[in-house]
């Protein structure tokens, strides 16, 4: 992990709209689509390296509910697709306790700006809750940075025309794909972007229903979790972070200072996939550590939350300290096979 860098000092106090007049040189409010390690520099933004997954997440459980017909399309095949149908039937089929949804909608000056593609989890006995969990493919992120930088050709040129037209817009559309692609997929700002957005929807919902007031008894931070697969990789990634709701309300209202800088720790926890078999249970255990029953070694699938709060109001089991904002110390081109399932575009 890389210490704060001395951009990320300089800006400190500042709005986002100070912050971006000061480097009027460089465009930096984009789509989270085009974040790169610069705004993650500037925002204190840090991601930690990836650790072993904790004993709670690794017991090793054969029981009825181990999801085997899923393994298959996550482990085998390469294609995004399959992979975000294997986690996803092995998590919230009709016998989990989690109900999937699709796309979230990132907040910026109290607007919906862009919505982001990406699975989302609900508590299946919970629907009105918010999110207690998200999940993206890493190739799909790639694939939609590809899809929203591709040129369009207009076929009513001649070939030579169009081949001119080809070569310069291709040349120039690699170039703009290669400076917004991480070199490092695992530190890929998109994910950060889910970590703040899932943080977003339930700040907004707990200032909806009352029970946080800004200034008054909002949490210091909302904890927030995205789930992270790769093509041929032995491990899942679960990044893990408690987004500081001073760092929401400068994205809520980017012309307001914040009172206290804030800063962004996300932690990365490596989820093997071996054993298959215990694979279900393992997933759940780290994203409901509050389900967990780890006298029988596995995860409870049947008891109801006694408080659907609790399990928003908790990070990682056995997670240490994250930075937070305090007031003193304030995220191919590839060719799917045709069988592959039909995904909406984000809009």
């Amino acid at each position: 992990m890389s210490p704060p860098s001395e951009a990320s000092n300089v800006c400190h106090g500042m709005s986002i709209n100070q912050l971006a007049q000061q480097h009027c040189r460089e465009r930096l409010l984009f789509p989270p689509l085009y974040w790169t390690e610069r705004q993650l520099e500037l925002a204190a933004m840090l991601v930690d390296d990836a650790v072993p997954a904790p004993p709670i997440a690794s017991h090793h459980f054969t029981g009825e509910r181990n999801g085997a017909e899923f393994i298959g399309p996550l482990v085998k095949r390469t294609e995004a697709c399959f992979r975000e149908e294997g986690i996803v039937g092995l998590i919230a089929s009709d016998e989990c306790p989690l109900l999937p949804q699709q796309k979230l909608r990132f907040i910026f000056n109290r607007h919906a700006r862009s919505v982001l593609e990406c699975t989302w989890f609900l508590l299946r006995q919970q629907p009105g809750e918010p999110a207690v969990a998200l999940y993206v493919d890493q190739r799909r992120i790639q694939l939609l940075r590809e899809d929203a930088l591709r040129p369009q050709f207009d076929y009513r040129f001649r070939a030579k025309e169009r081949i001119k037209h080809f070569n310069a817009a291709h040349a120039l559309y690699m170039r703009r794909l290669k400076k917004i692609t991480p070199q490092d997929p695992t530190r890929d700002p998109y994910i950060v972007a889910l970590l703040i957005t899932m943080a977003q929807e339930a700040l907004l919902h707990g200032r909806a229903l009352g029970i946080y007031s800004k200034g008054g008894s909002s949490p210091r931070s909302i904890p927030a979790k995205v789930l992270v697969s790769f093509p041929k990789r032995d491990f899942i990634y679960l990044y893990a972070a408690h987004v500081p709701c001073s760092l929401l309300d400068m994205l809520f209202e980017p012309a307001v200072p914040p009172i206290a800088q804030p800063s962004l720790f996300v932690r990365i926890i490596l989820i093997n996939l071996k054993p298959y078999k215990s694979l279900r249970d393992r997933l759940l255990a780290a994203l409901l550590p509050h389900q967990h029953d780890p006298g029988k070694g596995r995860v409870n699938l049947d008891d109801r939350l006694h408080n659907g709060k609790e399990e928003a109001a908790e990070g990682l089991v056995q997670q240490p300290p994250v930075h937070q904002a305090s007031d003193a110390q304030a995220n191919e081109s590839e060719t799917v096979s045709s069988n592959c399932p039909a995904r909406h575009s984000p809009g």
